[in-house]
This record gives C-alpha cells, sequence and structure tokens, in this order.
C-alpha cells in the first residue's frame, strides 16, 4: 500500500511541469507578439492569458483527468491562482524586506506558490 505522498508525488510533478509549460508558452507568446508590433502591455496581457488558460487546461486533463463543471472549475482555478500568488507575493515581501537576496527571494516565494496552488488545485477545483 502506498502512502499518501507517494501517491500524491506523480500529481505533483506533472504539476511542476505544467507550469514550466505554461511559462513557455506565456513567454513565447510575450516575444512574439512583441516582435509581430503588438505592445508591450498587450504582449504581456496575452502571453499571461495564454499561459494561465494552458495550464487551467493541462491541470484540468493531464496532471487531474476532471470530468464535471468546466466552467465553475476555471473561476476556482483562478480563485485558487489568486490566493496561491497572494502567498508568493507575501513571502516575496517578508524575504525582501529582511534583506534576503532578490534572486533567493524569488525562488522562495516560488517554492510557496507551487505546493499552494497544487493543494488547492487538488482539493478544490479539481476534487473529485
Amino acid at each position: 500500500m502506498f502512502s499518501a505522498a507517494a501517491r500524491e508525488a506523480r500529481p505533483f510533478g506533472r504539476s511542476a511541469l505544467v507550469g514550466a509549460i505554461n511559462t513557455l508558452v506565456g513567454y513565447g507568446a510575450i516575444f512574439a507578439a512583441t516582435v509581430g508590433g503588438l505592445s508591450p502591455y498587450a504582449a504581456n496581457a496575452l502571453g499571461y492569458g495564454l499561459g494561465f488558460l494552458c495550464s487551467f487546461l493541462l491541470h484540468r486533463r493531464w496532471v487531474f483527468a476532471a470530468g464535471g463543471h468546466a466552467l465553475r472549475q476555471f473561476r476556482r482555478f483562478l480563485g485558487a491562482f489568486a490566493l496561491a500568488y497572494g502567498l508568493n507575493l507575501a513571502v516575496l515581501h517578508v524575504l525582501l524586506r529582511l534583506d534576503a537576496a532578490p534572486v533567493a527571494a524569488q525562488i522562495a516565494a516560488a517554492l510557496a506558490y507551487l505546493p499552494c496552488m497544487y493543494a488547492l488545485a487538488r482539493g478544490w477545483v479539481f476534487r473529485s
């Protein structure tokens, strides 16, 4: 019998991979749109929107293989993102106030975001 941590290892790893994929999609769109003549602000909005949509779709289908009401899940995913990103910003703010090196603070903030977003997605957004 597998422990709870062992059962979560595969979807957690997939979730981390989805984060890398949506980052590539988002920044790829930003750079392509900027080179294509879109304003930097519009390109940024486009890239982040596409990255977010990519993340939602991959989490829904590949990480959690969730059925159910997609629009409700999308709204919850947006809320989960807001909470996890809020935690990310709080960790970043505290560490910078404590004079942590900015790159180290960014890494710590990202390391806070990932398990928080995963837990919210697993337990609330895509719960079965």
